[in-house]
């Protein structure tokens, strides 16, 4: 059963990144350009993996959920103030195609694209997707209805001592 509540997740987590995200500054207000979902190169949305450890009468004592680290400012959303790394946002204007509006005749090169993205994310910060607690909202209710409402005290123990974990912090806890 758990592995199958696992594996739900990790399709719901999938689900999420699908989604169709507006594009909003740290503070909620949307912006008036950007709506697309949160899939670049597929690496987050392809690597997403579980580690469940059972004690000795088979319950789970720990269970994480292990993906790419950059998981967190998508899920989080950033505050605005310093400059982002400059080098992940240019590699994320290569990864993900935007249509960007000529300017005076003129579209932006990727230099001028990085340094507006940068500087807007500096100056508004951008507003996280939540995707993590809205799939593990959608997981509860899937595994309800899939194993009954007398398991339901042993899926909720389950999915609350779950642990969203970057790869490079991977070895730290397993």
């Amino acid at each position: 059963m758990y592995e199958d509540i696992a594996n739900l997740l990790i399709e719901n987590i999938r689900f999420y990144l699908k989604q169709s995200w507006q594009s909003a500054g740290y503070g909620g207000s949307p912006s008036k350009n950007g709506r697309g979902n949160k899939i670049a190169t597929s690496s987050l949305y392809n690597n997403i993996e579980y580690d469940i450890e059972y004690d000795e009468d088979g319950f789970p004592v720990s269970f994480n959920i292990i993906m790419e680290d950059y998981w967190y400012w998508i899920d989080e959303g950033r505050k605005p103030g310093r400059f982002p790394p400059v080098n992940k946002i240019r590699q994320w204007v290569l990864d993900k195609p935007i249509n960007w509006p000529a300017v005076n005749g003129r579209i932006p090169t990727l230099e001028q694209k990085t340094y507006l993205i940068g500087r807007s994310i500096a100056e508004k910060g951008y507003a996280g997707t939540n995707f993590t607690e809205l799939a593990e909202n959608k997981t509860l209710n899937e595994a309800l209805e899939r194993f009954g409402d007398e398991f339901a005290d042993q899926i909720q123990d389950f999915l609350d001592q779950r642990l969203f974990v970057g790869k490079s912090q991977e070895d730290l806890i397993l």
